[in-house]
């Protein structure tokens, strides 16, 4: 794969896999793969010039699958009507805190200047130690996050999401998590959201009326999950003006556009 940093005439752009000694530990940055052409290709087609693009960052709720929120999110706003260019910026595990450091060893905002950011951050931020992120310090990464895009693009329109609940234990992820993220992060987000007068997808509500969206693990959504957060994704940025209705007589290609979409 083609790599951001200036390799000219390749239409791919992809973030090469950064190794990062975080807390002890390595995490790759995921590769940031735009729908042009790549081992795993968001869009089915080329956007037209000039259309927005989008970049969903986050951790393993964002990276990459088969059937994740950005693949379908894609397919409704690229693929079936060509209104906007899908990128992910995303590394199972990540932190907040993480994603910060990692993004500014990239120059993930000067270098790709997106118009809208889905940022969905917090879950690793419970998880046991090392990860575990204090309240002030995930709401200063947050708003550093969101001050470093904004620097890049001051037009920029940000979306904030709130992580799903935790309906499992497990050795990661422990009942004082599950807590945590809805008595600290969760809170956080929806005050950060009003605060800077953000736009909010509340996906910790949208899972707690239907825990039949999420997976085996109680921590990540399934198939379907999915698919209901691409719906109130594309429900924001319509609110936001970053994509349009579809033309009548043009029906997608690819499924439902309208998704399940809400609040």
């Amino acid at each position: 794969m083609a790599d951001l940093f200036g390799r000219a005439g390749v239409p791919a752009l992809v973030f090469s896999i950064l190794t990062l000694a975080l807390l002890g530990r390595a995490k790759p940055l995921e590769p940031v793969v735009d729908a042009l052409e790549g081992r795993a290709p968001l869009l089915a087609s080329e956007p037209a010039p000039g259309e927005p693009v989008i970049l969903c960052a986050g951790d393993s709720l964002t990276a990459m699958s088969s059937s994740n929120y950005p693949r379908l999110l894609a397919q409704r706003v690229g693929a079936d009507y060509r209104m906007a260019r899908v990128l992910v910026a995303a590394t199972p595990g990540f932190t907040s805190g993480e994603f910060l450091r990692a993004a500014r060893h990239a120059r993930l905002a000067e270098r790709v200047r997106p118009d809208a950011v889905l940022l969905l951050l917090g879950t690793n931020d419970v998880k046991r130690s090392p990860d575990w992120t204090g309240a002030r310090a995930y709401r200063v990464h947050m708003e550093e996050i969101i001050a470093m895009f904004r620097r890049a693009n001051p037009e920029a329109r940000i979306v904030l999401a709130t992580p799903p609940p935790i309906t499992r234990a497990s050795l990661l992820f422990t009942k004082a998590s599950a807590r945590r993220l809805a008595e600290t992060i969760v809170p956080a987000v929806r005050e950060l959201a009003q605060r800077e007068k953000l736009a909010l997808v509340d996906l910790y509500a949208l899972f707690s009326n239907r825990p039949e969206l999420l997976g085996p693990d109680g921590v990540h959504p399934n198939a379907a999950g999915h698919s209901a957060m691409a719906g109130f994704f594309l429900d924001a940025l319509r609110r936001e003006g970053l994509v349009r209705e579809a033309a009548p007589g043009a029906p997608p290609k690819h499924g439902d556009a309208e998704g399940e979409g809400g609040g």
